[in-house]
Order: structure tokens, then sequence, then C-alpha cells
């Protein structure tokens, strides 16, 4: 039995591709074999028998908890099941909320060190901290979005919490 699983590309951080993709979901799930569900309930981890690909299954909370389905890298289950990967949807309305919030903002390097400790980031200006400690302390405030918990996508490297840094400095002029 052959598959369909190279026809599904990566889902790009758009809302469109995550509702297609989760009208395509019932179909492609009759290919795919249950494996695990993770503790959370709401993530699923389907395993293609043809080639072997893996697949986690999400619910967009934002769209009224629609199911769908993306491709994940090579995993085993019980390292999937410490920590599955972060879903399209989550990484769409942080990404988002980032973007509102580093465009509307000035951050200036403020000639001082990042005072976090370790840290070797230049301060910014109206801040004791770097850019990413300067998020951080306004997420634990709650006025930004917590950064997704989970493992991210190689196709979402150029906007991970990994890549802020570098991310922010092509926002800027």
């Amino acid at each position: 039995m052959s598959c369909r699983c190279s026809e599904f590309a990566d889902l790009e951080l758009e809302r469109e591709q995550i509702k297609q993709r989760s009208k395509q979901s019932k179909t492609l799930l009759a290919d795919l074999s249950f494996v695990v569900t993770h503790e959370d309930v709401e993530h699923a981890l389907y395993r293609c028998d043809s080639c072997g690909c893996l697949w986690q299954r999400a619910l967009a909370w934002n769209w009224g908890n629609i199911e769908y389905l993306f491709k994940i890298p090579a995993i085993t289950s019980d390292d999937w099941l410490v920590l599955p990967f972060v879903d399209p949807d989550s990484v769409l309305i942080w990404v988002a909320m980032m973007e509102r919030f580093l465009t509307q903002g000035t951050f200036e390097p403020s000639g001082n060190p990042c005072r976090r400790d370790g840290c070797e980031r230049p301060g910014i200006k109206l801040s004791v901290n770097c850019l990413v400690h300067h998020i951080e302390s306004v997420q634990r405030l709650g006025n930004l979005p917590a950064t997704p918990d989970g493992r991210w996508l190689p196709c979402y490297s150029k906007v991970s919490p990994d890549s802020l840094d570098t991310y922010v400095a092509g926002l800027q002029p």
C-alpha cells in the first residue's frame, strides 16, 4: 500500500493552512496507525505503516479546538511523551503577538551589559536586561504570551526562541 505522506508539506504559519490541514486530517488519519496519546490528551502520535513518517495530532484552540495533523521528525515514542512538538497554531499565535510587541517598541542598546547572571548580551534602554530577558520579564507579568512549550520543528527555526536575537536584529532599522 502506498501512502500520501509526501503530498503534505510542513504547515506554513498561516491560519488558512491550518484550517485546510484540519479538513484533510480525517482522510489522512485513516492511513495512519495510532501510537500513543500524551498525558495532556490534546496531542497524539501516529505513524504511517507504509513509509514510517510520524504525525502529531493537535487541537487548534483558537479555531474552536479543530483537530489537525502535522508531520514531525523521527523520534521515539518515549522521547515524544516527555516533550511533544510545538503545534503550528501555537507558533502562529505566539509569533504574531511577539511581532506586534517587537515592531511597536524601540529596543536600542543601553551600553550596559544585561544584569541576568551569566548573560553576555547587551542591555537595552529602559531596562536593566537584554531584550531576551526583558521579554521574559514582560511574559511573567502576563503582558505577552508565554513561549510555547515543546520541541520546535526545524521548519520554524527562524522564529523559535533560540533565534530571537537574530530575528529581532532583522526588525531593527
